[in-house]
């Protein structure tokens, strides 16, 4: 591989977030960022001054639904990523792509000694086994990761 100084990125846009406490049990979270970043001053042809950087999404927005009940736990996750240029010249466009993540535990006390808790969770990230494209680098790029679930087991000492 190899770097090359392509000039500047001059970036500017927005992120709003916000979390909402329904009750004692159940949290929103939402956040959606604006993001417009582009070549500026760049020397290459290939990186066109004023051109979008390739690869960089100009929206996302995520939301979240979390539900706690004392031992027990559970949420879901959508993020959403828009359009990305597959290319600094901006002719190839990649299409947004939604991915949603869930997970669900339980967490207790230790019977074991030393051992203050522990916590059982199950994650599955890209639940619905969206096919996308993810990372970009160079004219190509990633195909996102399909469904993977995970089972986790956390000890606190």
């Amino acid at each position: 591989g190899s770097y090359i100084n392509v000039g500047g990125i001059e970036s500017k846009g927005f992120e709003l977030s916000a979390n909402a406490y329904l009750n004692d049990q159940w949290s929103v979270y939402g956040a959606y960022t604006n993001n417009d970043s582009t070549y500026s001053n760049s020397p290459l042809e290939a990186f066109p001054t004023g051109n979008t950087v390739f690869g960089s999404a100009e929206e996302l927005f995520v939301l979240s639904v979390d539900w706690t009940n004392h031992k027990y736990f559970a949420g879901l996750s959508n993020k959403w990523v828009g359009e990305r240029w597959l290319d600094a010249a901006n002719t190839q466009r990649i299409d947004g792509f939604s991915v949603a993540d869930l997970y669900a535990g339980v967490g207790v006390d230790s019977p074991i000694a030393g051992i203050e808790k522990i916590q059982v969770r199950l994650t599955i990230n890209n639940l619905f086994d969206e096919s996308y494209l993810g990372g970009v680098a160079g004219s190509g790029a990633w195909i996102g990761a399909p469904r993977t679930a995970a089972f986790n087991l956390l000890a606190t000492f």
